[in-house]
Formats: C-alpha cells, sequence, structure tokens
C-alpha cells in the first residue's frame, strides 16, 4: 500500500472512532462509520484525493504529493521554522499562510490537510473560486460534510460537526475569489471565526497584500524564497535522473538556481499543476 495512502488510512481510522465515541449526538453519529464499509471507503478516498495532483512532469495522471513534497521554510514574526507538517503551524488560532505566485501554497496547504489528520482532525478543503454567490462557503461546508458522509447533512448538523472540536477549515487561494464577491467571503470567514473561536480552526492561502490578511482574527505566516540547494531537491523528487540533470543544468545556466541564490520556481498550470512547490 502506497505510503500517502497508508498514512490517510490510518488517521481516518482514528478520527472515525474518536467521532463514534461521541455517539450520544446524532449529529456527530454520522461519521460513525466504522461498520458501513462502503461509506468508509468512500471517506478514505474522499480524503485521499486531497493528497493527489497533477504535475507538469505527469500531465496523464495524478500522483501523491508525498512523492515531491519538500518542506518550504516559513516564517511568523521573528521565527523561521520548517513547514513540515501541520503540527508545525504557529499555535496562534487562524492563520493565512502567503506567497507569491508559484511558491507552491496550494500543494503546501494540501500537505498540511493529510497531516493534520495525524493530529485527529479533519480536514475540510475548499477552493476559493469555487465559493460564489449561489454557493456561499457555508453552503460549500455543508456540501462538502455531505458528500464524505454520504448522506444530505443538514445546516443544523452542519453547525454541531463545526463545534465538535475535529475539523479544520482550509480555504486555498483566497486571491482568486472574483473581486466582487470579496467582501461578502471575508465577512463569512470572519462570521464562522467569531461563532466557532474555541472549536475551528481557519488556515487560508494567499498572495501578499491581500484583504484577508488585513483581518484580525488571523495571523499571517510567510512562505520564504528557496535557500540553496532547494530547488534542485525538488527537481530531482519530480524528475527521472537524466531529465533532473538537464533541468539543473540549465538553470544554473541561466542563473535560476536555488544552487547559486535563493529564487522561486514558478507552479505551471495554476492549481491543478502546482507543480514546483515554491
Amino acid at each position: 500500500m502506497p505510503i500517502a495512502e497508508t498514512l490517510i488510512l490510518g488517521a481516518v481510522k482514528t478520527v472515525v472512532l474518536k467521532l463514534a465515541s461521541l455517539g450520544a449526538d446524532q449529529a456527530v453519529r454520522l461519521f460513525d462509520l466504522t461498520g458501513k464499509k462502503r461509506a468508509f471507503n468512500h471517506s478514505i478516498a474522499r480524503l485521499q484525493s486531497i493528497g493527489n495532483v497533477k504535475t507538469l512532469w505527469q500531465i496523464d495522471r495524478e500522483i501523491s504529493i508525498y512523492d515531491f513534497f519538500v518542506a518550504p521554510r516559513a516564517s511568523h514574526l521573528e521565527s523561521e521554522f520548517d513547514l513540515t507538517t501541520f503540527a508545525k503551524l504557529p499555535k496562534v488560532g487562524n492563520l493565512v499562510i502567503e506567497g507569491i505566485l508559484g511558491q507552491g501554497k496550494s500543494i503546501i496547504l494540501r500537505h498540511m490537510a493529510i497531516s493534520c489528520m495525524e493530529d485527529g482532525l479533519l480536514p475540510i478543503f475548499i477552493s476559493a473560486h469555487t465559493i460564489t454567490k449561489t454557493k456561499s462557503l457555508k453552503e460549500k461546508i455543508r456540501e462538502y460534510l455531505s458528500d464524505f458522509s454520504k448522506r444530505e447533512v443538514t445546516n443544523e448538523e452542519t453547525a454541531k460537526l463545526l463545534d465538535s472540536t475535529f475539523f479544520v477549515l482550509l480555504i486555498d487561494g483566497f486571491d482568486e475569489v472574483n473581486p466582487t464577491e470579496e467582501a461578502s467571503l471575508i465577512e463569512e470567514v470572519q462570521s464562522l471565526s467569531r461563532r466557532y473561536d474555541q472549536s475551528l480552526r481557519i488556515i487560508i492561502t494567499s498572495r501578499p497584500d491581500n484583504a484577508i490578511q488585513k483581518c484580525t482574527a488571523f495571523h499571517i505566516v510567510k512562505l520564504c524564497k528557496l535557500a540553496p540547494g532547494e530547488g534542485n531537491q525538488l527537481i530531482q523528487k519530480l524528475c527521472d535522473e537524466h531529465q533532473a540533470r538537464e533541468l539543473i543544468s540549465a538553470l544554473e545556466k541561466s542563473g535560476a538556481s536555488g544552487t547559486k541564490k535563493p529564487t522561486n520556481y514558478t507552479a505551471y498550470g495554476g492549481n491543478s499543476c502546482d507543480c514546483l512547490q515554491r
């Protein structure tokens, strides 16, 4: 069994068993899937899909981010750290992970979604560009939970689940929201942060200078540029030996290689092909 699938299976079982132990609450029993093999397998597949992406070198098929993930350096206030897992995020509440175009924010958030399950938490992963006037953030969350459990989840059940301390809300690409809808989405996010301030952590990715960074409910984690050698490490994971050698050589000649100075690698093709992590 692939390492990503093994990690996800173990994490999901842990969370589902924890949820099932709260069986007195009908809304929480929604996720008591341990005796329903088909529903449980669907839930695993739903979560596993978060960790699968297409890259520039594997455009015809999805691969696990575990196959090429290189932990980035990040900073919060005066501290700099390796962002290896969800547990490494600063323990300061809601966060915006900030990075420029091509720094692999989507890949990093997907990795956070998978690794948060190691802490017994279930990720609610939503792409910001899918939130519209006719499909609000709250509706997207309810839809996500319904899809996960293979049954229609009511608004009341959604509220109880979000209050259960078992979930993390991850919103990817806040800067991709339609400008005409940005203000209403920010208000929705702030409303959720107030309503579930003790039970639901919200993690958002965005480019710099977005309005969400100005919200007092969020702290900023900034992605650092590639350190010397990190770019080559990522290329070697993505490409075969011959391709990697040629690409690294070409980058060194152009002066763009991470072996010479910190830089960024462009994530070609948007979120679906966010292949060069930073």
